[in-house]
């Protein structure tokens, strides 16, 4: 019979144990909460670029000796579990800055394309655990919670200890497919293409060097690749245009992508004349203003989350009524509570 444990930390008598505990962490079903406060190392990404893979959140601390004992052995398992597949990890530091959590990870050789690293005081709290151990949440392709608990938890049967986190992944089909990558692809094109998943795109000048290294067939599949995706974006932004204010600042912000990354195509040139029209909304002006003072405060509050509740009401208060006025009131609720719950 297997046994589901957690390899849990328990205080008061300075001592640690290992013992069945209850995981708790976000609901399946439920939206996750921004990445908007993320000191990532490097590129980072959110879950709208994500959507249509598998997304595995891993929040943990750096300075918990029980946990670095087993530490190891969980993510070279969940490695293991992502390799070919298309998952990307999220390894989110709850108490080291992103080089530091990096290095920690790079001791674990918990490294790799589809592996992004950051610092977040405060994700372990959003997502709902009640503690900033080894916790992780599994957001499936639909950008919904799918699967959450201790990354501790492991099932001991005949076959010796196997990680739950990992096994969540392993046994599970359906998780999502690569939006450009295909099995028949060169190796060279997919590492080319990769950074393009987590929503990464090189510039005009880097796209041409990049194309003088490949050979002709290589070459070719990267335009058609290149160019389907942009007529699908194109084609998203100026639908979203017509819808609601969520919509529109989608619109805007594919449609500011594509102007900027891409300017010289004829996705790129259509997107600037999108972004001429949306420009005259006022009400749209107002919108990006507010997310603009949000974006502020998430980056001057560097995750700090007291500093972070405080900052965001002047979101509130100065663009009442906004939609990002609201996503302000609703972090910063977020946070007080956690913040109470300590």
């Amino acid at each position: 019979m297997q046994r589901l444990l957690i390899l849990a930390v328990t205080f008061g008598f300075g001592f640690f144990s290992v013992q069945p505990v209850h995981a708790d962490g976000p609901t399946p079903g439920s939206p996750p909460p921004t990445l908007d406060s993320v000191a990532w190392a490097g590129q980072g990404t959110n879950f709208a670029a994500l959507k249509g893979k598998t997304v595995v959140v891993l929040t943990y601390v750096t300075w918990c000796p029980k946990c670095n004992a087993w530490s190891g052995d969980a993510v070279r398992g969940l490695s293991k579990a992502i390799a070919d597949k298309p998952v990307v990890v999220l390894a989110i530091s709850t108490d080291t800055p992103p080089a530091k959590a990096v290095a920690y990870m790079e001791e674990r050789k918990f490294v790799g394309p589809n592996i992004l690293h950051g610092y977040d005081r405060s994700i372990a709290k959003r997502l709902g655990f009640s503690n900033e151990f080894f916790n992780y949440a599994i957001i499936g392709p639909d950008s919904s919670v799918i699967a959450a608990g201790n990354a501790g938890s492991y099932r001991d049967g005949d076959g010796g200890k196997s990680f739950v986190m990992a096994s969540e992944i392993a046994d599970r089909s359906d998780l999502g497919k690569f939006r450009f990558l295909t099995d028949d692809m060169s190796a060279t094109l997919k590492e080319l293409i990769f950074p393009m998943e987590l929503g990464k795109f090189p510039s005009a000048a880097d796209t041409a060097r990049l194309k003088r290294g490949l050979k002709a067939d290589d070459r070719q599949a990267f335009d058609q690749m290149i160019n389907k995706f942009l007529d699908d974006q194109l084609e998203s932004a100026t639908s979203q245009s017509e819808g609601e204010v969520p919509e529109k600042l989608a619109a805007f912000e594919t449609a500011t992508f594509l102007a900027s990354t891409f300017k010289a195509t004829d996705q790129g040139k259509k997107a600037k004349k999108l972004l001429t029209d949306l420009g005259r909304n006022k009400d749209l002006k107002n919108e990006l203003a507010a997310k603009k003072l949000y974006d502020d405060v998430l980056k001057l509050a560097g995750g700090e989350m007291s500093r972070q509740a405080t900052m965001l009401r002047t979101v509130t208060k100065k663009f009442p009524g906004t939609h990002y006025a609201a996503i302000a009131n609703d972090l910063a609720e977020d946070n007080l509570k956690a913040l109470e719950e300590k």
